[in-house]
C-alpha cells in the first residue's frame, strides 16, 4: 500500500504548537534499573490490572531483549505525570496505530497487547514474520495513565480502592478555553480528583490550540464547541486540552497510518435476539459511500451528524472490513467464553471529539473500535481473562490478515451490516453523539 506523507501539509510547525512536547526516553538498561524512583508508590491491592509502574517495568524489559521492538516515552499523563509509552515493531510498507486505555476503567487490551509483544520479542514463526517484515506497528498500550491509577473510598470504609476512570487528573484552566468543555468531570467517583474524558477532546486540526483557534460564540451553553471545517459543521468538537491527546495525535501523524484501532470496554452489550451477553462490539468508521446504511442517518440532518464526510470510500470498505474480519473470528473461536459467544455491532454516527473521527481522515486510516463488555468500576474483574483473550484474538487476526492482504479483499463488506446492533440500553443523543449511547461509559 502507498504510503503517505502528510507533514507535507501540516508542517513541522504544527508540532511546536503543542503544550506539553514529547519526551523522548529510550528504554535502556540504565533506565529501567531506576524505574522505582520514578514512580510513586500505590497500594491498592493486588488485582490483575498493571499499576503504571509494572506496565513500564515490563515494556522496558521486553525492549531490552532484543531490536524487534522500540519503546520510548512520548508525554507524561496530565496529573501523575506518568509516562505514555509507544512501542514500534515491524519495518513493512503498511502502517498501523493501536491507542489502549484512553479511558481508564477499560484494561482488558492492555495485558494483551503486552501478550502479543512478547510474542513480537520472543517467537519465531511465519506468523511473527509475515508481521514485522509487512507491518509498521505503532502502539501505545496506555494512553491515559491517570484514569489507570484513579482510587476512592466507594465504599466508605475508610480504605481506597482502585477503581479506574474514564478521565485523566486536569483541573479546568479558562485561560486555555473559553467555557467548560461538556466532557469534563468536576467529581470523579469518591475522590475529589477532576479531569477530561480524552475521547471527547481531540479535534480534527491537528494544529488546533483553544486559546488561540476558537471564539466564546462557538460554545454553547453547555459547554459544547462548534467548527467550521472544509464545509461542514461540526458539533461536540475537542478542544485539544490534555496533554494525552496532544501525545496520541502526533504519534499518529509520526506513524501515517493505513491502518488505526482503538480498544475500550462497555455496559456489557447483548444480542439483540436472546438477550444474552456478548463478548464484544466494533464498529466502523465510514463515509459518504456507506452513509445510507448509518443507523442513525436522517434524510434531514447533515451529513457530518451520522457519517464521517471526509472519509473517502476506499478508507470505509477498508474499514468495515476490518471490523467483519475480528467480529467473525471471535465467533470461530468463542468456545472458551462460554456465555460470551456472539460478536454485535456498534452503531455509527460521528463523534467530533473522537480518535477515530478526527484523526483518521488525516492519513486515511481505515478504523475501528473494539468494544469488550463490562468497565472496572461496574463489574471489577469479572471474567477479566476471557476479555483479555478476546482482545489477544481480536488484535492478532487482525495484524495477520493485514500483513497478508493490504485490502482484505479477502472480507466480505455486505457480511459488516449483518451484524446485528447491540442490545440494552441504547440512545442516542444528537448534540452530543455517543454520550448517552449505552449509558455512561461508552466509546
Amino acid at each position: 500500500m502507498d504510503r503517505r506523507t502528510f507533514m507535507k501539509s501540516v508542517g513541522a510547525a504544527s508540532f511546536a504548537t503543542v503544550a506539553v512536547p514529547a519526551a523522548s526516553v529510550r528504554a535502556e538498561a540504565a533506565v529501567s534499573s531506576d524505574v522505582h524512583h520514578r514512580y510513586d508508590e500505590i497500594e491498592l491491592g493486588a488485582g490483575p490490572t498493571l499499576t503504571n509502574e509494572q506496565l513500564g517495568e515490563r515494556l522496558m524489559l521486553l525492549a531490552e531483549k532484543n531490536d524487534r521492538i522500540n519503546l520510548r516515552q512520548i508525554g507524561a499523563s496530565a496529573g501523575r505525570k506518568d509516562p505514555i509509552w509507544e512501542v514500534k515493531a515491524g519495518s513493512g510498507d503498511t502502517s498501523v496505530h493501536i491507542i489502549n486505555q484512553i479511558h481508564g476503567d477499560e484494561p482488558y487490551g492492555t495485558e494483551a497487547l503486552l501478550s502479543i509483544f512478547r510474542r513480537l520479542v520472543d517467537e519465531d514463526s511465519e506468523l511473527v514474520d509475515s508481521i514485522l517484515n509487512n507491518l509498521s506497528l505503532t502502539i501505545l498500550p496506555r494512553v491515559n495513565p491517570d484514569g489507570a491509577m484513579h482510587h476512592g473510598d466507594l465504599s466508605g470504609d475508610g480504605n481506597d480502592q482502585r477503581l479506574g476512570s474514564r478521565e485523566n487528573q486536569q483541573e479546568w484552566d479558562s485561560s486555555y478555553s473559553h467555557e467548560t468543555p461538556y466532557y469534563y468531570n468536576d467529581s470523579l467517583h469518591a475522590s475529589d480528583v477532576s479531569g477530561y474524558d480524552p475521547n471527547r477532546d481531540f479535534n480534527i486540526r491537528p494544529d488546533f490550540i483553544s486559546k488561540f483557534h476558537d471564539d466564546p460564540e462557538q460554545w454553547n451553553d453547555d459547554g459544547e464547541l462548534t467548527m467550521e471545517y472544509k464545509g461542514h459543521t461540526l458539533e461536540t468538537c475537542g478542544a485539544r486540552l490534555t496533554p494525552e491527546v496532544n501525545a496520541i495525535t502526533r504519534s499518529f501523524l509520526e506513524a501515517d497510518p493505513d491502518y488505526a484501532k482503538t480498544i475500550h470496554s462497555q455496559n456489557i452489550p447483548t444480542d439483540p435476539d436472546s438477550g444474552d451477553p456478548t463478548i464484544l462490539s466494533v464498529m466502523a468508521s465510514y463515509g459518504p459511500s456507506h452513509a445510507e446504511k448509518a443507523p442513525f442517518r436522517d434524510e434531514d440532518a447533515p451529513l457530518a451528524s451520522y457519517a464521517n464526510p471526509f472519509i473517502d470510500e476506499d478508507t470505509s470498505t477498508r474499514s468495515i472490513r476490518l471490523n467483519t474480519l475480528v467480529t467473525q473470528a471471535l465467533d470461530e473461536t468463542a468456545g472458551p467464553w462460554s456465555t460470551y459467544e456472539t460478536g454485535t455491532r456498534f452503531g455509527y454516527a460521528s463523534l467530533w471529539g473522537s480518535y477515530l473521527d478526527t484523526l483518521c481522515p488525516l492519513t486515511n486510516a481505515a478504523g475501528m473500535l473494539y468494544e469488550l463488555p463490562g468497565q472496572s468500576g461496574q463489574v471489577g474483574t469479572r471474567a477479566y481473562y476471557k476479555k483479555v483473550e478476546a482482545a489477544r484474538v481480536g488484535v492478532l487476526e487482525s495484524l495477520a490478515a493485514i500483513a497478508e492482504n493490504p485490502s482484505l479483499s479477502h472480507v466480505d463488506e455486505d457480511d459488516y451490516f449483518d451484524i446485528p446492533l447491540k442490545g440494552g440500553q441504547y440512545e442516542y443523543d444528537a448534540s452530543r453523539g455517543y454520550q448517552g449511547r449505552g449509558g455512561a461509559g461508552t466509546r
